[in-house]
């Protein structure tokens, strides 16, 4: 007879501080640690990326997704501001979003970087939001939002549309729906399916993501100071108050 642990943790989040804290099941909060800047989750789950700066020059760090108190790992540096750094399931692949100084404060460019023994080589780069992309484990593919607010899902140089109109997205830990935020919805879309399953009001989200079996959505909210986070259950279509919190929060996972 096998035995099954059940985890105490209900989700992870990061605030504007950029401290990584963890919702216990009892509804007890944890402050872990100190992340850096940008951070952005890696395909597999467990890893988190990260970015400091020095003067023109962009730090790519890793961080476990744990209660270690390691500090970041650098992985590499690049010239110029770059931001939410993510990488592939086996860490081969790096997408980081680089500034465009000269456009729009939002916009900048989705770069693909490979890892070539020791070095990092640039493969392929197109406009894109200042917003954290997302990789698939299952399909190596790249979700990200090009400079229209679209969703777009980038496998092997081809593009593909996702959503209209989407600001913040992740997808589930099977990797068949993807759960985005259109500025005061949330939509559930099947990417097996390709239609949209839920959608639910929820404005002021600041990030979003999936229970760890995709039964609930978790998301965040902040308006004229008051910051929380919420769980929609899919099964009853009901949304509970999980936390509230003193700071913004601007990721979200289980």
């Amino acid at each position: 007879m096998s035995i099954t642990i059940l985890s105490p943790y209900r989700l992870f989040f990061i605030d504007e501080s950029d401290f990584l804290f963890v919702l216990m099941k009892d509804g007890r909060l944890s402050k872990i640690k100190k992340v850096n800047s940008f951070s952005a989750l890696s395909a597999d789950f467990k890893h988190l990326g990260g970015v400091s700066f020095d003067g023109e020059n962009t730090h790519i760090t890793q961080s476990s997704l744990n209660f270690d108190n390691q500090p970041p790992t650098e992985i590499t540096s690049l010239f110029g501001y770059f931001y939410y750094p993510v990488f592939n399931s086996t860490s081969k692949k790096l997408a980081v979003i680089e500034a465009d100084l000269l456009s729009p404060l939002s916009s900048g460019r989705l770069c693909l970087f490979q890892k070539k023994i020791k070095n990092w080589k640039k493969i392929t780069e197109t406009p894109a939001q200042l917003k954290p992309p997302f990789w698939s484990r299952l399909t190596d593919s790249l979700f990200f939002f090009n400079t229209h607010n679209e969703l777009i899902c980038l496998s092997h140089e081809e593009k593909a549309l996702i959503a209209k109109n989407a600001y913040l997205a992740a997808l589930s830990p099977l990797q068949s729906e993807i759960v985005f935020f259109d500025g005061s919805h949330i939509r559930l879309y099947s990417l097996i399916q390709k239609n949209e399953e839920i959608i639910f009001p929820a404005p002021y989200t600041t990030a979003v993501c999936f229970d760890e079996k995709a039964q609930n959505i978790f998301y965040a909210t902040s308006f004229e100071g008051k910051h929380a986070i919420y769980s929609f259950n899919r099964m009853t279509q009901k949304t509970y108050l999980l936390c509230e919190t003193i700071t913004p929060i601007h990721f979200l996972c289980p």
